[in-house]
């Protein structure tokens, strides 16, 4: 089942960037309307989606914002300076009204240093994909909690190098590139978070639960009832 609902989110675009960073320093984006990776390399900084506290991310680490939500990043929830818009940062270094290349810029007061790597995905049938609309605003995988994914460091070293170096082809691979990160990082999601919660993503973890779901979304005409799928997964109709 998740395989399936899984084609629709395939990647039909995407925006790659890498801001140099000196501490201190504070950006607000306003949101986008797509999934928005990040991840740092040099020193940690914080994250602060929709209104909620800030969040340490350290190097490595790999966040993925579904909803493109409204956020901050600075290098601490102490930073004594007011954030800066991201959109007018970009208008004001010239790279705004150039997204056919990657999104480079530097700013900061001129400390210590974190170097973050971006990349925005844009999908076709957003709002109707019961997939992402049923994520979190954050997902977060840890640098060192990558073993349930351990394709994910790897495969995001080859979307930032891809993004940056733009070589023939760059926009295709990079577009390949994210949507496999986007999988890798719900499957990642899913495997760290199967026995939260009492939604979708729980039931397909469930093995008999999960089958049901899956004879209902692969014949979704039957005149499916309770008691015939729970004689299909052989479960009690309760």
């Amino acid at each position: 089942v998740l395989s399936d609902v899984l084609a629709a989110c395939r990647v039909e675009g995407t925006v790659t960037g890498r801001f140099t960073l000196s501490a201190p320093w504070a950006l607000a984006s306003a949101g986008v309307d797509g999934a928005m990776f990040r991840v740092g390399r040099g020193e940690p900084w914080w994250l602060a989606v929709d209104g909620d506290p800030p969040v340490r991310v350290d190097p490595g680490d790999l966040v993925l914002l579904p909803h493109g939500s409204p956020h901050i990043q600075m290098s601490s929830p102490d930073v004594d300076v007011a954030p800066i818009n991201l959109a007018q940062v970009l208008h004001d270094t010239g790279v705004a009204d150039r997204l056919h290349t990657p999104l480079v810029f530097a700013s900061g007061g001129g400390g210590a240093v974190t170097d973050l790597f971006s990349g925005i995905v844009l999908f076709r049938e957003t709002q109707r994909n019961p997939v992402l609309r049923m994520l979190p605003k954050m997902i977060r995988i840890r640098a060192a909690d990558m073993s349930v994914a351990p394709c994910l460091g790897p495969m995001t070293e080859m979307f930032v190098e891809e993004s940056l170096t733009c070589r023939p082809g760059w926009k295709i691979t990079a577009a390949r590139m994210a949507d496999l990160l986007f999988v890798h990082m719900l499957r990642a999601y899913l495997l760290t978070h199967s026995g939260a919660g009492h939604d979708w993503f729980r039931g397909l973890s469930d093995p008999k639960i999960g089958k049901a779901l899956m004879l209902i979304h692969n014949d979704p005409r039957a005149p499916w009832t309770v008691e015939s799928l729970a004689e299909a997964v052989f479960m009690s109709r309760s």
